[in-house]
């Protein structure tokens, strides 16, 4: 059951961004395993790290020096310095920032995802016991890259009262402008991004099956689609003669150009569309 719980280390890049992305990610998802099996000696914790890293055992034991441990560090503080080093490239904080101030809202992104996001590029710049500095940064692209103006105007209010905000002033009126829209659409009937979807998909689904339903094409048919039809018919020369239509009424043809069925004629009794609706257009 347990190694359900942490998935082997993803080698699948060629990437060194994505590759060190992803070892980051799994490095906490390890370290925090670790901790809550409350495993204290520092050789277990090594061997945990190695076992649930599957080829990672590889990557490892062919470093150097992998096998000597420094003064003053432990076998597991020093298996992760040793991968660190493998991993992470060096730091190109300049670059770091410019993604930082690059970082735009998504459109299925709420704010807070949003601010997650923004948080997480900021710990790549550089910022370290600089928590202002960091905080500043994080506001600053929030207001430009927010997709919403509501959020923003929020915002704008604060700091013309306040003369600044904070990060976390900035999570509460992004949580509660977002739910306040929220709530007036639903009040005023309007479709909000949670079913929004749902409701394109549903229209889609309805537009092909009445496609498929659709077949009055007649000659006699005044509908939108029959009309479009009769169109090109006169546009390529392809058009029936009054003479043709009047043969296929008095039984040249095999079938009914209304409902498509053999046995009887345009509009008689016996005809199931009579007295119908075009399923596309509502035509009778």
């Amino acid at each position: 059951m347990e190694t359900q719980l942490i998935k082997q280390f993803d080698f699948g890049t060629s990437d060194v961004s994505v590759l060190a992305n992803n070892w980051e990610r799994w490095k906490r998802s390890i370290k925090l395993f670790i901790a809550a099996k409350e495993i204290k000696d520092p050789k277990t914790q090594q061997a945990t790290l190695l076992h649930y890293g599957g080829a990672l055992q590889d990557v490892f034991f062919s470093l150097p020096n992998q096998g000597t441990v420094p003064d003053g560090s432990d076998v597991f503080s020093h298996t992760l310095e040793l991968l660190d080093a493998h991993f992470l490239p060096k730091a190109n904080l300049a670059y770091e920032r410019h993604v930082l101030r690059s970082l735009k809202q998504d459109a299925k992104e709420s704010a807070t995802q949003f601010i997650v996001k923004l948080r997480n590029q900021a710990d790549k710049c550089g910022f370290g016991t600089d928590t202002a500095r960091r905080e500043e940064a994080i506001c600053d692209q929030f207001l430009v890259g927010c997709s919403s103006d509501a959020i923003r105007k929020e915002l704008v209010k604060k700091i013309l009262e306040d003369g600044k905000i904070s990060l976390d002033i900035v999570e509460k009126v992004a949580k509660a402008t977002e739910l306040a829209s929220k709530q007036a659409s639903e009040f005023k009937g309007e479709p909000t991004n949670s079913n929004l979807e749902a409701m394109i998909a549903k229209v889609d689904r309805k537009k092909s099956q009445n496609s498929s339903e659709h077949n009055c094409h007649s000659q006699r048919c005044n509908c939108k689609c029959c009309e479009c039809r009769k169109q090109k018919e006169r546009d390529s020369g392809t058009e029936e003669s009054d003479g043709e239509k009047d043969g296929k009424d008095k039984g040249e043809s095999n079938s009914c150009y209304w409902c498509g069925q053999v046995g009887h004629y345009a509009k008689s009794d016996d005809c199931p569309a009579k007295g119908k609706k075009c399923t596309r257009c509502n035509c009778e």
